[in-house]
């Protein structure tokens, strides 16, 4: 299947020379192509089963309102739908494809491809417990912009945080952590890197289960072997030093960016925070000062990429320390949050066994308690959270 989708980008990408009147054939075939690959890989009772949704999803699709904007982002918007008698509500999120009469642009061709990426992963993702899956889609046709409807979460994991106003509780940071890191295990099992995980793309419903989302800046394993520029890969604060110092890159980009995530959820504040101002070098001097600098003996690979050359000084480890004095309250945490984020991608622990190492850990299991819906109108994939960057 992946060789097919390969093949049908890289015959969408030799259209950007098409005039835009007749941009909505091949994408609209394209699409379509994408998605017969798809339900042709399904077992027949699975098959059945989502033609049956889609049958009954169509009859309601036109009775739709939009009800509020949940958030804005890079590729658009996300809105809440709900039905006229207000018993079925979706989440619906809009992919802004520029319009001119003039041949493709880069901004034209970047949106259109945003949506497609995403389409394909959602696809894929479906049946899976904790990543997001697509309800039903709207291609592209010329004159209405691509979108894809969507089950609707409560919030974001980032103003559940915000909610909080303080560190969470340790056995619900390790049920939220667990639900992510088998999403994780499930994504980089088809081959896929989520590159921007973050607590804005977490979505949880009511009784904190939550679905990774937000998959337009995902790649395939095949790709990351390509130097990509890092505004592509990944919001600043969740950043791992590989995509700073440019060159090939993994899954564990979401490794790094989950052991972010766990110091964020244990502590109530970003471990690697940037201000608006400061660079992507200001940032891995963050990262150096706590991780410690490459070395010929802990990353030698990372010493001969292109940005480690502006670095003169050279930093010791300082994880265990940083950690001890900021999440002694949790100490059972340290030791997974070192092995996240450590500055060597092959030393950090894959999905699975970060898996199993939280599963072991030994908490005060309490259920999860049940949050209210915030007051803010944020929610969806993608946040207009200023607690981050775009």
């Amino acid at each position: 299947m992946r060789t097919h989708l390969f093949f049908l980008w890289a015959l969408f990408l030799s259209q950007i020379t098409l005039p835009h009147t007749t941009w909505a054939g091949p994408i609209e075939a394209i699409v379509q192509a994408i998605i017969q690959d798809f339900l042709a890989d399904l077992p027949q009772h699975e098959l059945e089963q989502k033609n049956l949704f889609k049958e009954s999803f169509e009859k309601i699709q036109d009775d739709l309102q939009e009800s509020k904007v949940l958030g804005f982002g890079a590729s658009g918007r996300v809105i809440q739908l709900e039905s006229s008698d207000q018993t079925k509500a979706f989440a619906y999120k809009e992919f802004k494809v520029p319009r001119t009469s003039d041949l493709w642009s880069n901004e034209y061709d970047a949106a259109a491809m945003r949506f497609l990426r995403e389409l394909n992963v959602l696809l894929q993702c479906s049946g899976q417990p904790h990543l997001m899956s697509v309800i039903a889609w709207k291609p592209p046709d010329g004159q209405v912009s691509p979108g894809v409807f969507m089950p609707l979460m409560q919030a974001n994991l980032s103003q559940f945080l915000r909610q909080k106003n303080k560190p969470l509780e340790k056995d619900t940071v390790q049920s939220i952590l667990s639900q992510i890191t088998n999403g994780l295990v499930a994504l980089h099992g088809m081959k896929i890197v989520h590159s921007d995980l973050k607590p804005a793309n977490i979505l949880l419903d009511a009784h904190l289960q939550i679905k990774i989302a937000d998959f337009e800046r995902s790649h395939y394993f095949a790709e990351c072997n390509h130097i990509h520029s890092d505004e592509e890969i990944c919001t600043q604060w969740y950043r791992a030093p590989e995509l700073i110092l440019r060159g090939a890159f993994g899954s564990k980009v979401d490794i790094f960016s989950l052991g972010c995530i766990t110091y964020e959820c244990l502590t109530g504040t970003v471990l690697f925070y940037s201000g608006i101002k400061e660079t992507e070098i200001d940032h891995l001097l963050k990262i150096f000062q706590i991780c410690g600098s490459p070395s010929e003996s802990n990353w030698p690979e990372g010493r001969g990429r292109q940005n480690y050359k502006k670095y003169s000084k050279q930093y010791e480890d300082q994880r265990k320390t940083v950690f001890s004095q900021k999440l002694n309250h949790a100490p059972e945490f340290i030791p997974i949050i070192v092995a996240l984020i450590d500055l060597n991608p092959s030393h950090r622990l894959n999905a699975a066994q970060t898996e199993i190492a939280l599963n072991q850990l030994v908490c005060n299991h309490t259920p999860p308690k049940e949050f209210d819906e915030p007051e803010s109108n944020e929610l969806g994939s993608q946040s207009n959270d200023q607690r981050e960057q775009d």
